[in-house]
């Protein structure tokens, strides 16, 4: 689909990759504009080679420009579309088409938003504009009718199990493991392929044992809140496969300690906990306060 509509160099592009987190829509966007741009795509397949897909892939192409939430209320500003509008009207430098992604895009605040309707209203033939989203209802009518929607879901194990062994070279009893932590998501999938090493579940445990997070008054609000997101996520895929162990669903892939908890339900229960924390983050919610109620809960699972 996205093959064929890209190909209609006559009209313009704009899409809402939308779907749940951790299931590949943002790379697939980096994907699609290296294969767009590519110079020695084959069967619109890109080679990863050659000097356009390695600058893509490092986020470093200047005519690939990706947006984010940043600042102290991780959102998309009006400056930021902005600067994209700046961008918008010029001709690319290297590339065949420009693209612009915006990650997160419901982040966008209401002016913010505004302002990005009118760059939706005429954009020019030679630019790509993806609006990556796992909550494309906040957008108003006027964005969706001007965006064409793909909705994105889990992979199905064996998809995983197959990407997992043929792209990144794993083995197959490594990926079988993985693809049943990772309920259908590469992304998740990934990260639970960092924790295989002492160091990180070694940082990890430390992180929830003492408590010089809160003491730390240097690091910026909004990057202590991305801290803590990224370990209660390492955190729910760990205690995940204690889960998995006790119920017999899998073997041991985390070089971590096993839980000392042996009750499926209540394991069941300390997960929900953590996956409501991981929400929370995207509020006004302390990420101190999430830290504290996170690391009672890591000491109750793993501590004797």
């Amino acid at each position: 689909m996205l093959k064929s509509y890209l190909k209609r160099d006559r009209v313009p592009s704009a899409f809402i990759f939308s779907g749940p987190d951790g299931v590949g829509k943002f790379s697939i966007a980096k994907e699609l504009a290296k294969a767009v741009n590519c110079n020695q795509v084959q069967d619109f397949s890109a080679c990863d080679n050659c000097r356009n897909c390695i600058q893509i892939d490092k986020e470093i192409h200047p005519d690939v420009f990706i947006l984010r939430p940043q600042g102290k209320a991780e959102e998309i500003t009006i400056d930021d579309i902005r600067e994209l509008e700046k961008h918008l009207i010029l001709t690319p430098q290297e590339a065949k088409k420009k693209f612009f992604i915006v990650d997160s895009a419901h982040r966008m605040n209401e002016s913010a938003t505004n302002a990005f309707l009118k760059s939706l209203e005429e954009p020019p033939l030679d630019s790509v504009i993806i609006l990556v989203t796992s909550q494309p209802q906040t957008f108003p009518e006027t964005i969706i009718s001007r965006c064409q929607m793909i909705k994105f879901a889990p992979l199905t194990k064996q998809n995983l199990i197959a990407l997992l062994e043929d792209r990144y070279h794993w083995d197959r009893k490594t990926a079988e493991i993985v693809s049943g932590l990772s309920q259908g998501s590469m992304e998740m999938a990934l990260k639970i392929k960092e924790l295989i090493s002492d160091e990180v579940w070694m940082k990890l445990q430390e992180f929830f044992s003492n408590y010089q997070f809160l003491e730390d008054r240097t690091t910026p609000g909004h990057e202590r809140r991305r801290i803590v997101r990224e370990k209660i996520e390492l955190l729910i895929l760990a205690i995940r496969e204690n889960l998995l162990s006790v119920v017999g669903g899998g073997g041991k892939v985390f070089k971590n300690e096993s839980s000392t908890i042996r009750n499926k339900n209540v394991l069941v229960e300390k997960i929900e906990q953590l996956e409501y924390l991981y929400s929370a983050l995207d509020s006004n919610v302390s990420p101190e306060l999430v830290y504290r109620i996170a690391g009672k809960i890591w000491r109750e699972v793993y501590q004797r």
